[in-house]
């Protein structure tokens, strides 16, 4: 489990793969995972992720810095990233952001470097790549390990949270396809997501497994109320609160979002729209001049800063409807919270939205810019607490599927066909 600092070592013959796919109730040994997201990228997906597959019985062991925005995250979750990783930039509290990004890419690079020193002798079965910090950069430095890695024998599986980043067209293609074709299996939420890496990356199907996307942050038990988390949100009882949370960037539609906002606000509506969360300073300008140039400051709440994971929880148990309005994703890890929270739901009409949501079932579904459909869907959901309960309530059929024990399930036996070399 992550707390083990140590790898135990492995043999190098494929038969020795195939007697460790396995697990101890079958009197064999557990699969030895190594979930790396060395820049701590995306902690709320690997951090479930660990424990859950703890509980299918693989060894699996975190490699990660701390999360510099939440750095005890990993500890209140009973994980504890590999000792041997130097994690020192964060710490610093540097402001200056070039600098900060500079120094930390050198530890990034040295860690990988530690770490390929390690692998040489004592190593996992496989390897579960989260991401990689410098794939749109220098990607040198991460092409080496990964070939270091195939030539010690190791598995590697990637999880494809985006096929390309957002908001660079296909300048990074060149260098994702050959990251791609360096993998032993692939895996992405959607079945669009499958159908891309196909068409697009020349993957073959076989090595691609499509496994959901959990929620970022996990709904509370039962003595929890809407009024108490309000009051500590610092939002008063009494008008509908309409919640659009997560990391600001473009291709999250928030401009979209606002125009539609300013209808619902010229409506008289009794109504108040949160854009929680931060991103890059320009982009944050950008929607604070947007919405005083719209008029909606008395009903909009610009909370621009992180927000830890129990400030998320807060928000989504203080919020009446959650809004996505998005203009590209491949699956949303924000949406599944939402889920998890019983919350309607109105989103933009994308293919992984789609997958997860029935437009008026389990949610409302509008086309990206369509400015009077989205006043429309949020201001029928606003006057109407009946229809927003009934949306709320109809997302738990989606709960088992969405679950983090059944992701890790799936993720276990992409595992065992990975370590044998069979789809």
């Amino acid at each position: 489990m992550p707390g083990r600092s140590e790898f135990e070592p492995q043999a190098t013959a494929l038969d020795s793969r195939q007697r460790k796919v396995e697990d101890a109730d079958g009197g064999r040994a557990r699969i030895e995972v190594y979930m790396l997201d060395l820049g701590c990228i995306v902690p709320y997906y690997t951090g479930p992720l660990c424990c859950n597959l703890k509980d299918q019985n693989v060894d699996v062991r975190l490699v990660s810095i701390a999360y510099h925005f939440d750095p005890e995250y990993f500890a209140r979750n009973n994980l504890r990233p590999n000792s041997g990783i130097i994690d020192i930039v964060g710490k610093f509290g540097l402001r200056h952001r070039g600098i900060r990004k500079l120094l930390k890419a050198g530890e990034y690079v040295l860690n990988l470097a530690v770490l390929a020193t390690r692998l040489i002798f004592k190593r996992p079965g496989l390897i579960h790549v989260q991401y990689l910090a410098l794939m749109e950069h220098a990607a040198l430095a991460e092409r080496w390990f990964l070939g270091f890695v195939k030539k010690l024998g190791i598995r590697l599986v990637y999880t494809v949270h985006d096929q390309l980043p957002h908001d660079t067209g296909e300048r990074h293609k060149r260098k994702y396809a050959r990251l791609y074709a360096t993998m032993d299996a692939l895996i992405c939420h959607t079945e669009q997501s499958k159908d891309r890496l196909v068409q697009d990356f020349s993957i073959d199907p076989k090595r691609i497994w499509v496994i959901a996307h959990g929620p970022l942050v996990l709904a509370p038990g039962a003595g929890r109320t809407q009024d108490a988390a309000r009051v500590k949100s610092g939002w008063a009882p009494g008008a509908c609160m309409v919640l659009c949370q997560g990391f600001i960037k473009p291709y999250k539609g928030l401009p979209f979002l606002l125009e539609a906002w300013q209808k619902v606000h010229a409506s008289g509506a009794q109504a108040r729209l949160v854009i929680a969360g931060t991103g890059e300073p320009q982009l944050l300008r950008q929607l604070e001049h947007q919405a005083a140039a719209l008029g909606v400051q008395s009903t909009v709440d610009l909370n621009f800063r992180f927000l830890s994971a129990q400030e998320m929880g807060r928000l989504h148990e203080a919020a009446d409807i959650l809004v996505f309005p998005y203009k590209a994703i491949t699956m949303s890890g924000a949406l599944m919270t939402g889920v998890s929270y019983r919350r309607a739901i109105v989103a933009t009409r994308l293919p992984a939205f789609e997958q997860v949501l029935t437009d008026g079932e389990t949610g409302i579904l509008i086309d990206y810019g369509d400015v009077d459909g989205l006043a429309s869907a949020l201001l029928r959901l606003i006057k109407d607490p009946v229809e927003r309960s009934r949306l709320g309530a109809a997302t738990a059929m989606l709960e088992a599927k969405y679950s983090w024990t059944e992701i890790a399930v799936e993720t276990k036996r992409c595992y065992q066909a990975t370590m044998c070399g069979d789809r």
